[in-house]
Formats: structure tokens, sequence, C-alpha cells
């Protein structure tokens, strides 16, 4: 076979040495050698050591050249991996909108799911890909869709960290998640959509983590945001699903000034974790002497 290279000649097996020259023209972004490896008989559907087709290889790198060529040689445009993911969700994680458009108009499903229910248009909004997430929705993918664990498009933004791609959903009226997006605003320090978002939404709603705004607050040691969210009629004792309050957060921290603003706050000292510990057990455990001595002077001066 011309033109390709003699370490591939030389395997054992001549399938797997053409196989091989395959992949790697395509991992290099080689069109021609991906075309000659292609005309000298590599298959188009067999799988690479990692259980990656072809197609989906070269979608997952952006290369479109080799997309195009693959194609041309007869892949399977939606052909899934054991997983049920096509080339369409490794172009989509990767944000590679070429890739992703071409696929799209050879007929790739937009709307395809794994067997966990994942879309391609979750994995951009994971990735915070919003052109990509765009496209997919404009090519027919249900951005109200929700995985086999109930995770909509909001709450993959959110667990993502990307607060672009959550405003952008909420301004096309999705609701399902928004939860979710406060608590990534509030580790964020997004105050103009934390504000947006509590309009709407509980100011004490959990993350999908389990943490409230204001413990993930606490958990920053963000006094100003905790200030915002208790002017927004923030539960000082709340308990999220880890069973701490914001008091169990700031004395395991150390957080003095903190600490005091739970305090004033009405925050109760004896609320126990799920160690069966009060916050002051906490910040003894943690060897945070400071607010051991913070919390005792409290406590002798609420006591009659």
């Amino acid at each position: 076979a011309p033109g390709l290279p003699a370490r591939a000649l030389l395997q054992s097996d001549p399938a797997d040495a053409i196989q091989d020259t395959l992949i790697t023209a395509i991992e290099a972004g080689d069109v021609p050698a991906t075309e000659r490896a292609l005309t000298a008989g590599a298959s188009v559907e067999r799988l690479d050591v990692d259980g990656v087709a072809p197609l989906t290889k070269a979608a997952s790198i952006g290369n479109l050249g080799a997309v195009k060529v693959i194609l041309d040689h007869g892949a399977a445009v939606d052909r899934p991996l054991p997983d049920g993911a096509t080339a369409l969700f490794a172009a989509a994680y990767g944000g590679h909108l070429d890739v992703v458009q071409f696929l799209i108009s050879k007929r790739a499903k937009a709307d395809v799911r794994t067997v966990d229910g994942q879309s391609p248009a979750m994995v951009a909004a994971l990735r915070g890909h919003l052109p990509v997430l765009n496209a997919l929705i404009a090519a027919g993918a249900d951005p109200g869709a929700t995985d086999r664990q109930g995770n909509s498009l909001l709450a993959y933004a959110a667990t993502g960290g990307s607060l672009l791609v959550a405003e952008a959903l909420l301004q096309r009226g999705l609701t399902a998640g928004r939860e979710a997006v406060l608590t990534a605003a509030v580790r964020a320090g997004d105050v103009r959509l934390i504000e947006r978002l509590l309009a709407s939404t509980s100011v004490d709603s959990a993350g999908l983590d389990g943490v409230t705004p204001l413990g993930a607050a606490t958990s920053q040691g963000d006094l100003p945001m905790i200030r915002l969210l208790l002017s927004h009629g923030a539960k000082v004792n709340a308990v999220g699903k880890d069973g701490d309050t914001a008091l169990h957060k700031a004395a395991e921290l150390g957080a003095l000034d903190v600490v005091d603003a739970l305090l004033a706050a009405g925050a109760d000292q004896d609320l126990l974790d799920r160690s069966g510990r009060t916050p002051r057990g906490r910040a003894v455990l943690a060897r945070q002497t400071d607010v051991v001595e913070r919390l005792t002077a409290a406590r002798e001066r609420a006591t009659p």
C-alpha cells in the first residue's frame, strides 16, 4: 500500500497494521493519510483498543476532514458505542461546532440518548459549549428533556459551572434545575444572576449536591454573599443533605467573621451534624481554637 508507514507494514497482521495506520492518521489530523488507509482496506466500523470507532475518534478531536472521509467510505453516522454514545456526542462534548453541524447535515440524530439517558445537548451544556447547544436545539434536541436521574439541561450547565449556558436556557423559559443554577451562581459570586433567580426560586433550595446556597457561600467563607442570602430570607439553621448547618461549616473552617454573622442572624449552636457534633464540636475537632472561644463566649452571653 503506497504511502503507508513502514512500521504498519511490518505488523504481523496486515489488517491490524492498516487499522493502526488509520487511527494514527486521524489523531494526527492527516486527512490524505486517512483516505489512503481507508482505500487500503481499513475498516470504518472497527473499534480501537479504547472501544472507539474511527468516526467517533475523528469527531472527538474536531477533525472535520477525517469525519467527511470516513462517512464517504460508508461509516454509519449514528453508529452507537456500547454506552449508546454516537459521534455527535463526541463532537458536542469537545465543542466542535463545525463537526456537529456537518453530522447534523448528514442526518445524525440530535436527540439520541445513551443508556443513562444523556443527550448530546446535555454534554454540551455540561461543557459550556453554547453555540453547539444552540445548534443541537435548532436540529431538534429537546431543551426540556432530562436524563434517567431527572437532571435537566439547566442542571448539567450548573454542574459544569457554565452560567453563560444557564442564562441562555433561562432566557428560553426553562425552569427545571434552576435550584442547581442558584447554588452554582453563589459559588461563582454572580450577584446579578442570583438576584434574577431569587425572583422565582427559593433561597433555601439545595443544589444537586444537596448543599443550600447559604451552605455553599459559607464553605467559601464569602461573607458578603452570606449577608446577601440572609437579606433575602435564607434560613440560617437550614440543614443541607450533608447534615450540616452553615454554622457547622463556618466553625470547621475557622471563619470568625462568618461565625459572628451567623450567630447574629440566630444560628443555633445546639444542632447536631450526622456525627452528633455541634458546631463547637466541629471547631474542636478541627482545632479552630478561636472559634471554640467565640462560640463558648456567645453561649455564656445567652445563658441567663
